[in-house]
């Protein structure tokens, strides 16, 4: 193995999903830019795999997959409007094949761009291995199914932006069978009649959901609760409807996974049904259990590049590495594993990183150096660094602004969504309820809207800080929370507080309304409290 660069880069980006983020405006910018990308095997098929996690086997493929199952979901609850539906099933195999020829043309497209349609190849470089390095700011790239020839390589900066891979728990036998992650389930063509999924989290209950809905029979296995790290009172609404649809088992112990050729088999133990083993046999088993980072298969440690315990890359606020010129983010920092946090990231260090670099380099325009911050052109222009480690260390930017948390959702049905604090993390940091928070609580069917959809289930949550009446924290369940949810992001993130959600116009009768009488109920909350609470913001 070549320890010596055999090519220089100004910048490396491991990772094509948010890495793209970096690399692809860096390379217009003038910047020389070597991205690598590994891929992926699904079924003995390998695939490159640009375009990261979520194009290629994680959000996108997930939700065409999903849309369907919702539309079944609402077929079958059409009773309950007098219309007379019936599911008699689905073309499966032309459903997958339509979602994998969408992902797969928008991947290679992106292949293209580094291919017949470079428009700058001189500077512009894309490698199909497995890296790893082997000095600092030094990689070995190797092992590329596209014929490209082992290389090593080196650059001025990188990003690492490499992901995770799905988690395999520690179950006796489980890895001597062909059992599959989210990776495979995604381009599975035949639907299974029945299947053990083992996991509680956002991806076992998406495609639990999925599969489910469309006709199999899905037994859902999860150690504790489903969604156990949300707000309890939205795990505790999702639970009770997800487990009307589908089977679902908690407090589940496993002991051992068996394939005999042609079905799976799971020795476990459950609460509910008391002592002694259990075992349950199927057709499928998915595996959703976490993921992995992939830091550690990087040899970091030969660029002094440290680790977090559970094998994230150490960042600090501005998403710098324990080694100057290198940076990390997404999915592989671990602040938040969601493609839109990755995507925030990128494009934070593209603002505060990249073009500062380039026009350190002379490539920026004079209209583009106009938009720099005054304090940066002043420290770039005073003159050459002595080396790249010595601009990178002279970049001085605001940190990641993440006070207010980040948004998610989850695209199970029914859907849930927040952000900021659950009551439960309020709780644990010693606040009390009617104290030094309120909330305010609204189900679906106490709105217009939801009685026209007559809403069995679902709310919206809100908590908010009593002194200030600052928005704490939001958790919506039920139809469309991931759209919901978006109408208190901004007031969140500019530190906006409940009367700026009270004092906006809510079209009648939207969905939306659910939320203004959650915070009308928040309002109420304080009133009863004593809180200082503005004559305009009590006026009902």
């Amino acid at each position: 193995m070549a320890t010596e660069s055999e090519e220089h880069y100004d910048i490396i980006t491991i990772g094509s999903g948010g890495g793209a983020k970096v690399s692809t405006p860096a390379a217009n910018l003038g910047l020389k830019v070597a991205m690598i990308e590994h891929g992926f095997d699904v079924f003995g098929q390998h695939f490159v795999g640009l375009g990261g996690t979520c194009l290629n086997r994680g959000c996108i493929p997930s939700k065409m997959l999903i849309h369907p199952a919702d539309v079944v979901t609402e077929m079958k609850e059409a009773e309950r409007f007098g219309i007379k539906a019936e599911y008699q099933g689905i073309d499966f195999p032309k459903l997958v094949d339509r979602t994998c020829a969408s992902i797969d043309g928008d991947s290679n497209s992106i292949h293209k761009g580094y291919g017949e349609g470079n428009s700058i190849p001189d500077r512009k470089h894309l490698y199909t291995g497995t890296a790893k390095f082997v000095g600092p700011k030094t990689l070995h790239i190797s092992g590329s199914k596209f014929g490209q020839p082992d290389k090593t390589i080196s650059a001025d900066y990188i990003f690492l932006a490499a992901g995770a891979t799905p988690q395999v728990p520690n179950i006796p036998g489980l890895k001597d069978t062909p059992f599959m992650t989210s990776t495979e389930a995604l381009r599975l063509r035949e639907m299974p009649k029945k299947m053990i999924v083992i996991g509680g989290g956002y991806i076992a209950t998406e495609l639990g959901h999925m599969f489910g809905a469309l006709g199999t029979e899905v037994h859902m296995m999860a150690r504790s609760s489903l969604l156990r790290a949300m707000d309890v009172d939205a795990r505790i609404e999702f639970e009770r409807v997800f487990s009307e649809r589908y089977k679902v088992h908690t407090g589940v112990s496993f002991k051992e996974v068996k394939f005999d050729g042609q079905s799976f088999s799971l020795t476990y133990t459950c609460e509910a049904d008391g002592p002694g083993d259990l075992v349950m046999t199927a057709d499928k088993l998915l595996i959703c259990t976490g993921v992995d980072p992939v830091g550690p298969s990087l040899d970091l440690q030969k660029t002094g590049v440290e680790l977090k315990p559970k094998g994230f890359v150490k960042v600090d606020e501005c998403l710098r590495t324990t080694a100057p010129g290198i940076w990390s983010f997404g999915d592989l920092a671990g602040n938040y594993l969601f493609r839109h946090c990755a995507n925030f990231e990128g494009e934070y260090l593209l603002e505060n990183v990249i073009y500062p670099i380039a026009y350190s380099k002379g490539l920026l325009s004079p209209e583009m150096v106009g938009l720099l911050p005054a304090d940066v052109v002043k420290t770039l222009s005073g003159g050459s660094f002595a080396s790249a480690d010595a601009l990178a260390q002279a970049l001085s930017y605001p940190p990641l602004d993440y006070e207010q948390g980040m948004p998610w959702a989850v695209f199970s049905n029914p859907q849930v969504a927040g952000i900021g604090f659950s009551e439960d993390e309020l709780q644990a940091k010693g606040m009390v309820d009617g104290k030094d928070y309120v909330k305010g609580i609204n189900p679906y069917s106490k709105s217009a809207m939801g009685d026209a959809r007559m809403s069995d289930h679902g709310f919206v949550k809100i908590l908010v800080e009593t002194k200030t009446r600052k928005i704490l924290g939001c958790v919506i369940v039920g139809y469309e929370a991931s759209t919901m949810i978006h109408q208190l992001i901004p007031v969140m993130r500019t530190r906006g507080c409940l009367e700026d959600c009270l004092y906006m116009i809510y079209i009648h009768p939207a969905l939306p309304e659910i939320f203004r009488n959650a915070c009308r109920k928040a309002r109420d909350e304080l009133v009863k409290c004593g809180a200082e609470v503005p004559l305009k913001l009590r006026l009902k």
